[in-house]
C-alpha cells in the first residue's frame, strides 16, 4: 500500500479502469458466445460428411460463435492494476490474428453486426458511474 495520497489513488483508479476493461471483455465473449448451430451434414455423393451452420448471425446482431477464435482473442492492455493507473487508460479490442471482428463492425449497416463499440455505448451508463466514484475520491487531493 502506497503512503504517498496521490499514488494511492493512482493505484485506486488502475484497479477500476482494470475491472472495467476486464468487465467489457466479459461481456463481449458472452455476447459472442451464442452457437451459429454447427451441424454435420452427410454428403451426397461419396464418403464422409461436413459442417453446416445453420444460424449464422443477421445484420444488427453480434457474431455467432462458430470455432471460439474470435472469442478468444477478445484482448485487454494494461494487465496489471499499477501500469492502467500510472498510463489513465485501457483498451480492449482484438487482437491482431482477430481481424474479422472489428471488419465487421464497419461494414455497411446491410452487412453490419454489433461488436465492442457497440458495446461500450450499451455500457455507457454502468461504466460511467464507477468513473463518477473513482472521481469522488479525487477531490480530496
Amino acid at each position: 500500500m502506497a503512503t504517498d495520497p496521490r499514488q494511492a489513488l493512482q493505484e485506486e483508479v488502475g484497479k477500476v479502469l482494470l475491472g472495467m476493461g476486464i468487465r467489457l471483455q466479459t461481456e463481449m465473449m458472452r455476447r459472442i458466445s451464442r452457437s451459429a448451430g454447427p451441424v454435420r451434414v452427410k454428403r451426397r455423393r461419396g464418403r464422409g460428411s461436413y459442417t453446416a451452420y445453420t444460424t449464422p448471425s443477421k445484420p444488427g446482431e453480434y457474431l455467432r460463435l462458430r470455432t471460439g477464435f474470435l472469442r478468444a482473442r477478445i484482448a485487454y492492455q494494461p494487465t496489471t492494476p499499477e501500469e492502467a493507473g500510472r498510463v489513465g487508460y485501457v483498451q480492449v479490442g482484438y487482437e491482431a490474428g482477430a481481424w474479422y471482428g472489428g471488419w465487421w463492425e464497419v461494414r455497411p449497416d446491410a452487412q453490419r453486426r454489433k461488436g465492442l463499440a457497440d458495446l461500450l455505448q450499451e455500457m455507457a451508463p454502468a461504466l460511467a458511474g464507477e468513473l463518477a466514484r473513482v472521481a469522488s475520491l479525487s477531490r480530496g487531493l
